[in-house]
């Protein structure tokens, strides 16, 4: 027998024995519970998320940097709440993505553009609440374009630079 037959014949041996350990997506318990945590996690997400935005949009007082980088956080989730995990839970109930590739490329990447809001606007947060404890009476922390979220040039700068303002 030759390599090449060798290696056909192991590929057709562990195709059966994958073949025969095989188990209908109707009979996956994955099938029924993944899609129901999948459902939980969008209805509380979107109830959560979304209070937070219609309270932060109705009252004035809340508009401050902190609370306005905890509604780039929830616009975040609901990014992907609304885009990725209706279809994402999908997949654990039927064989393959009946979609097609542009809903496909559409869910991924708002999860991808989550993901990065998230850890952008996390840096963003914990840099000012640093700021804030560290040096509460600093000019940067009291300028109107703070009030009204730092600018994106002062992130950038705080991120990459580090407090170089003094």
């Amino acid at each position: 027998m030759t390599d090449e037959q060798l290696y056909e014949l192991s590929v057709n041996i562990s195709f059966l024995n994958d073949s025969a350990d095989y188990k209908p997506y109707i009979e996956r318990p994955e099938t029924y519970i993944v899609p129901l945590l999948f459902f939980l996690i969008f209805v509380i997400g979107v109830l959560g998320n979304g209070t937070l935005v219609v309270i932060f949009m109705r009252h004035r007082t809340m508009r401050n940097v902190p609370n306005t980088y905890i509604l780039s956080l929830a616009l975040g989730d609901l990014l992907v709440l609304l885009i990725s995990v209706p279809f994402t839970s999908v997949v654990y109930t039927v064989e393959s993505w009946p979609w097609g590739e542009l809903v496909c490329k559409i869910s991924e990447t708002a999860q991808d553009v989550s993901v990065g809001v998230s850890v952008f606007t996390l840096t963003a947060l914990s840099a000012d609440r640093f700021f804030a404890i560290v040096d509460p009476l600093k000019k940067l922390h009291t300028s109107r374009a703070n009030r009204n979220g730092m600018s994106i040039n002062e992130e950038k700068y705080m991120i990459v630079g580090g407090n170089q303002h003094s």
